[in-house]
């Protein structure tokens, strides 16, 4: 739509007769409030042409909702400065422009033109924009489906990765760092007691020996404990001797009896044991995995009903004190062990990560949540 404003008759002739490939209307000042251009659709251009300066124009900008190019034509006179100023808030704004009815016929097609194609890439692109919202939220609904599952998933993975030995049940996490070396975590079972055994090492040739050495006591009818660390390091001072490069050995053997709950052990190396009761909690004091150092890196506890049971390995350590201090890694696993959810370990993980620079860990780590059930029946006879 072309609005002329206030042309004389002379110039309505030839400018009426004209094809802008769009409608026009002719308006005189008095006619200005008339104009309505919210019937005229979004995507049709509005031009309004102006046959002279008027300081009452502001009464069409008033109320017209929308122009696409407005101007004067042939005005000899100049505008005031703050009208000027008022005029050049608005988009489209073109200022005066001089000529005969030729150029201004010519000027109107080229404008309209440009305008009609600019409107056209303008709807093209929220046309696209919209498109493209509607293929985004279905790629939202898509992964919001994905991540359920995978979620699902998970929560039955980490099921089967629980054991249970009533009254007790472990969870554990794994997760894989890229300096050599692994860590081991796995539980030796007879009818009333439990076997907990860890190592961390720097060589993946002992980190075999010592699971094969594990599948050798796992299906077993009895357990003896001096016996199992007896020759633990029979097999240490073998391997001490064929694997004299990079061999070191962090280890935490724990006897736990199902039936009253006691716990005895040795800790080697870099090992928290982090519990609710205060009086269990076992710092690791560095003991080297050595057959002298047995009765120093000995301990015994009583666990209670109820009572939640962090170990956290020397791998786990090492990549949270690049970034942290001691003290702040006990608060930390003290804070979600008080406050224990079912997710501990993801959460303990994820709050891990999200303080490294990039995604991997430079160590492997275990962690093993140990909780004891608030209903377990205990042999009190001794």
């Amino acid at each position: 739509m072309i609005y002329f404003i206030d042309f004389n008759t002379q110039d309505r002739d030839p400018l009426e007769k004209t094809n802008f490939q769009t409608p026009k209307q002719f308006v005189d000042y008095q006619e200005i409030n008339k104009i309505n251009t919210k019937i005229i659709p979004c995507n049709e251009p509005i031009i309004v042409v102006f046959a002279q300066v008027s300081e009452n124009l502001m009464n069409f900008f008033s109320h017209t909702t929308r122009v696409d190019a407005f101007f004067y034509w042939q005005s000899s006179l100049k505008l005031t400065q703050d009208y000027h100023q008022f005029l050049s808030r608005y988009k489209g704004y073109l200022g005066s422009i001089q000529g005969n009815l030729e150029d201004l016929q010519e000027s109107l097609i080229l404008l309209m033109r440009y305008i009609q194609k600019e409107k056209y890439k303008e709807n093209f692109l929220i046309n696209r924009i919209e498109e493209l919202q509607e293929e985004f939220k279905s790629v939202v609904n898509l992964l919001e489906k994905e991540v359920l599952f995978s979620k699902e998933n998970y929560k039955k993975v980490r099921k089967r990765l629980k054991k249970e030995f009533k009254p007790l049940t472990f969870s554990k996490i794994y997760k894989i760092g890229l300096s050599s070396g692994s860590e081991i975590n796995e539980f030796i079972s007879t009818d009333h007691q439990v076997l907990w055994v860890s190592f961390s090492t720097k060589s993946y040739g002992v980190s075999s020996e010592l699971i094969k050495f594990i599948e050798e006591y796992l299906g077993k009818d009895t357990l003896d404990y001096q016996d199992f660390i007896e020759t633990l390091f029979n097999l240490h001072e073998n391997l001490k001797t064929e694997m004299a490069k990079n061999y070191e050995i962090e280890a935490s053997i724990i006897h736990i009896n199902l039936k009253t709950l006691e716990v005895k052990g040795n800790i080697w190396g870099d090992y928290y044991f982090l519990s609710t009761n205060k009086k269990n909690i076992l710092f690791p004091k560095n003991i080297p995995f050595e057959r002298e150092f047995i009765e120093k890196s000995y301990f015994n506890v009583k666990i209670e009903r109820d009572e939640k049971i962090l170990l956290l390995s020397p791998g786990l350590v090492k990549n949270y004190k690049q970034l942290k201090s001691e003290d702040q890694l006990v608060k930390f696993v003290q804070a979600h062990l008080e406050n224990a959810k079912e997710d501990i370990l993801d959460e303990i993980l994820i709050e891990i990560k999200s303080s490294l620079d990039d995604d991997f860990f430079d160590y492997d780590s275990y962690i093993t949540y140990l909780e004891v059930s608030p209903n377990a029946i205990l042999d009190i006879s001794n």
